[in-house]
């Protein structure tokens, strides 16, 4: 009492000058005394300084004799007519920290101070600053610590003033949008204090008052802010009791506005109080009727029930107005509230407010399950989509009403995300299996409908329309895929997991008989691959829930082994994925991607991830197909190929995927030449060439009998032009794996070489000439220099080889085998080089670029094949059409590098060819960077300047072998005038250093 007693000396005198004006007689009285405002002005500040003060503890300062002592005054103030809104305001604001003080308070000052200061409050309240005065004044004035109770639903007289008190606040919170939100929140405590504190909670008088409230609250909770008017403004407790159908109406003549969520979640709070007082099924046990349906309506007509009648339960109710009829009639309208409630806040998606929602739903059906088994649906509802736990007020016979009440063709086509959340974690709740299975078959049914199947093209033998692109498989990134969406053609990302999330929980919440049931209904007519991927998720995650019972399906061990009908049921769905792969790799229809990726996806989660090892005796079966979708233009099928060989090597043979291609290549060899020997070759040459870039250059003395298969399609079919150019391609992967195995062991010399003058003797400089002849004087010259020394240097390049006796040494590090099959393939490209494909010669021409350095490694059998036909048909090539100049010259260059003054005549000749061609010299004929009008440098094509670089190299190349042999004029205008335009000095010199008396 100490802080009471400093407080009480310092505010006694300034209450006995107030006294001195207040007790004034009406005709002495004056309402604007400035000095009479002075002292309530002291009043309240002496009050809330010492109030706010930290030494001062508030519940040290609870006393209602001092509070009553400083009301004294203002009471005897009030008796005069005070019409001053100024005076109002000055004993307004000295009654906020009065009633702050005044605890306990005695329940008739309660009755005498709830009139006053409602007539003091309500004169005036447009503005913002009256409606906190207001806020601040009831929510002191309702403090639980008055200990104010009211329990008696007859005392009309109290209770309608403080239903004007409940309009006031309700008004203000819903109309004052710009009231800040620290008293809105103070809003809803001032009406939870009546509501909890002040009625104990009495359901009875709450019933009087329902309806308001909760379309207030719904409207405030969603946002929605309707015109001035309306029930807030008639002050009785008839318009709180108005029907709820036509006070609540939170769509109509407003918008809706972004509600804080803290008001949210209070206001939330306070709709669940107010609902499971006046809805608990303790109170209301007597008034919930059986009858539930139209039948039992007319049953009860028949028999003359207390649905019709009065029963006597009615005439023994303790609560009176909460009847049966007032029951049915109000919680229709609670279920619209509830309903656009938590349809508005779920979409919001706020983590505070998910988590009151629900409190909201749960405290609701454990309250009011019988009375608003209306709502028990959509509570239930709710609770699904926000939580999957274990929650015992969930019922069973909800769930499955909720599961057999849900639209699968409009949750889908719609992306009903929430619904999908909802079936998700309503699954474990489900005991009737056949809801499941329904909704299972519903599902295939919809899918069907979004994804079409398409007709196969059919058998088509030797397709000219086959694609010219080639997929480029890459060995060392083949394991790093990412997974692939196999419905984002027709849904989004998100859906498609979702669905596959309820499939694979509906998989692990019913038996394996069940499951049996669904998928021979599934596979039975499956002709869009839909079948396929739902019982492929249905089986993918048994076994995960979680228990190491449950786990007992998900790895299997050749030990244990596994149960048998889930054995049987992913045999059937894998037999089925093999048979479409293979339908639609054989009918050539790669355009059914859909059945296609679902098969391929179905085989990798159970036969990769389930079976595991178990699943290593079908690859016989499956690992070739597979492989050949490897080859295919598809790229989603593509990659999901990858995502299958690279599990499968992991998960089913534990080695790397070359060690699983070496391993199973007699079987991948045999199903390629199946498909020759039935004249399928569409993608014949691209799977090969996969096999080859993944198994690399060991793999390839395995292929020996499907090339000659192949090379025997050559010789009947090279008119097509597709057939040689897939060919072709595994022709060039072959090449590529000889050159990545062998390229760095080649060491390719030629004797015939004569760069220089004195370089056939070894001699490179006049000194070293002087020097030899010093030594050898008086030598003849037969002695000195053997005839085949001579025959070497004069001999004509041009004369045929001569057929020797004696047997070639084999210098090459390539093996023979190896190198015939390369000399096969050259020559092969030498006959196709006459096709009128312009795509074929490009690939032909770049083959010869990458194998002409493995052929120059064996010297002697290198000359005769540019002798006899390579290079008369490359230099014929490149005169034909200009897109062959840049890789015709790039060949010539490599074979004139290689083969030495072997070819000194032919290039000669090849020089006076081109110097006459006007698609040779139009390149190098004013083709240069040059100036626009603007000063920009236009620069020559790429294209064009590839030309010309390629011209440039093979012509330098030829100048350094047979510069002894070709005249000083025609090398002159070699290095003028095809390479100086072209390349930089530098560049010349280093590739031809003699050209330096030319460039001067």
């Amino acid at each position: 009492m100490s802080s009471i007693s400093h407080i009480f000396q310092e505010i006694r005198p300034v209450c006995v000058e107030l006294s001195r004006y207040v007790f004034l007689p009406d005709d002495l009285f004056d309402e604007n005394d400035p000095h009479m405002l002075q002292k309530l002005d002291q009043i309240y500040k002496i009050l809330n300084i010492n109030l706010n003060s930290k030494d001062n503890k508030k519940q040290d300062l609870n006393s209602p004799q001092f509070a009553e002592y400083c009301f004294v005054p203002l009471s005897q103030l009030l008796k005069h007519n005070i019409k001053s809104q100024y005076c109002k305001q000055y004993i307004l604001k000295c009654l906020v920290p009065i009633l702050q003080i005044w605890n306990p308070m005695d329940f008739q000052v309660f009755k005498q101070l709830l009139p006053i200061l409602l007539v003091l409050l309500l004169d005036n309240n447009s503005k913002v600053s009256d409606s906190e005065l207001f806020i601040d004044i009831f929510l002191n004035f309702t403090s639980p610590t008055k200990a104010i109770v009211i329990n008696n639903e007859h005392d009309t007289g109290l209770l309608g003033l403080l239903a004007q008190v409940i309009v006031k606040l309700l008004k203000i919170l819903e109309l004052k949008k710009n009231l800040s939100l620290k008293y809105r929140l103070k809003i809803v405590t001032i009406l939870t204090n009546i509501y909890v504190e002040i009625f104990q909670k009495n359901g009875e008088i709450l019933s009087f008052i329902l309806p308001g409230n909760i379309s207030s609250l719904v409207k405030v909770i969603i946002g929605v802010s309707s015109e001035e008017g309306g029930h807030a403004q008639n002050k009785s407790v008839e318009k709180l009791t108005t029907n709820f159908a036509n006070s609540f109406n939170p769509s109509i003549g407003g918008t809706n506005t972004k509600v804080p969520y803290p008001l949210v979640i209070d206001c939330l709070q306070l709709l669940q109080k107010i609902i499971c007082i006046v809805y608990n099924d303790e109170d209301n046990t007597n008034n919930v009727s059986s009858v539930t349906t139209i039948a039992d309506i007319i049953d009860d007509k028949e028999t003359n029930g207390p649905y019709l009648q009065v029963s006597e339960n009615d005439n023994k109710n303790s609560h009176p107005h909460r009847d049966e009829k007032w029951l049915r009639g109000t919680k229709t309208q609670v279920y619209k509230g509830v309903s656009t409630v938590l349809s508005q806040l779920l979409n919001r998606n706020n983590v505070y407010i998910n988590q009151e929602i629900i409190n909201f739903c749960s405290e609701i059906i454990r309250t009011c399950n019988s009375s608003l088994d209306n709502c028990r649906e959509l509570l239930t509802k709710a609770l699904l989509q926000l939580s999957s736990d274990n929650l015992q007020l969930i019922k069973t016979d909800d769930v499955e009403n909720i599961i057999n009440t849900v639209d699968i063709q409009k949750t889908i086509r719609f992306e009903q995300i929430s619904t999908f959340q909802v079936l998700i974690n309503s699954i474990s709740y489900v005991k009737n299996y056949e809801c499941l299975h329904i909704l299972v078959v519903q599902i295939y049914e919809n899918l069907k409908n979004v994804i079409k199947p398409k007709k196969p093209a059919g058998n088509m033998l030797l397709r000219e329309e086959y694609t010219m692109q080639s997929p480029i498989i890459i060995p060392s990134q083949i394991e790093a895929i990412d997974t692939v969406s196999l419905l984002n053609k027709v849904l989004s990302k998100e859906i498609e997991g979702l669905i596959t999330r309820l499939l694979n929980v509906i998989g692990q919440n019913i038996p394996l008989q069940e499951i049996s049931n669904i998928i021979e209904y599934l596979l039975s007519d499956d002709d869009t691959g839909v079948g396929v991927w739902v019982a492929a998720e249905l089986l993918h995650k048994i076994g995960t829930c979680g228990t190491e019972q449950e786990m007992q399906y998900l790895v299997v061990s050749d030990d244990e082994g596994m149960d048998e009908e889930l054995h049987a049921n992913i045999e059937l769905v894998l037999e089925n994925c093999n048979e479409n792969i293979t339908h639609i790799l054989f009918h050539n229809n790669e355009f059914d991607e859909f059945k296609l990726t679902v098969s391929l996806y179905s085989i990798n989660a159970l036969g990769c991830e389930i079976l595991q090892s178990n699943f290593k005796t079908n690859l016989i079966d499956f690992l070739p197909p597979i492989i050949e979708c490897l080859a295919m233009d598809n790229e989603k099928v593509r990659r999901l190929s990858q995502i299958v060989v690279c599990n499968t090597a992991k998960m089913v043979a534990n080695m790397t995927v070359v060690q699983l291609v070496h391993d199973n290549i007699d079987y991948i060899v045999d199903y390629c030449g199946l498909k020759l020997n039935n004249f399928l070759t569409a993608r014949v040459g691209v799977i090969l060439s996969v096999v080859c870039q993944l198994g690399g250059y060991e793999i390839i003395s395995n292929f020996k009998d499907i090339l000659e298969n192949l090379f025997r399609f050559l010789d009947y079919y090279h008119g097509y032009e597709s057939l040689c150019i897939e060919f072709y391609r595994f022709f060039i992967v072959i090449i590529k794996e000889v050159k990545k195995k062998y390229g760095n062991d080649l060491v390719i010399e030629h004797k015939r070489s004569c760069n220089t003058t004195f370089k056939p003797w070894g001699m490179e400089n006049i000194e070293q000439i002087i020097t030899f002849l010093d030594d050898n004087k008086g030598i003849p010259l037969e002695e000195t220099i053997n005839n085949g020394e001579v025959e070497e240097l004069i001999g004509d390049s041009d004369d045929e080889l001569e057929d020797e006796n004696t047997e070639i040494p084999w210098v090459s590090p390539i093996p023979k085998d190896t190198y015939t099959l390369l000399v096969q393939i050259s020559n092969y490209g030498e006959r196709l080089l006459t096709h009128n494909s312009n795509v074929l010669k490009n690939l032909i021409l770049s083959a010869y670029i990458e194998i002409i350095p493995l052929l120059a490694s064996q010297y002697n059998s290198f000359l005769p094949q540019v002798a006899q036909s390579m290079w008369h048909i490359v230099v014929e090539c490149s005169l034909q059409n200009d897109i062959f100049i840049e890789p015709c010259c790039k060949a010539l260059q490599l074979m004139i590098r290689y083969s030495g003054d072997f070819i000194s005549k032919r290039f000669i000749n090849l020089y006076h060819i081109y110097d006459k061609s006007e698609s040779i010299n139009k390149y190098f004929n004013g083709v240069k960077d040059r100036k626009a009008q603007d000063g920009a440098i236009i620069q020559v094509p790429r294209t064009i300047l590839r030309k010309k670089l390629a011209i440039s190299y093979m012509f330098l190349e030829g100048v350094k072998v047979v510069e002894l042999t070709m005249d000083d004029v025609d090398i002159e205008t070699v290095v003028r005038k095809y390479c100086m335009g072209t390349l930089s000095v530098d560049e010349i010199l280093d590739i031809y250093p003699n050209s330096v008396d030319f460039i001067a």
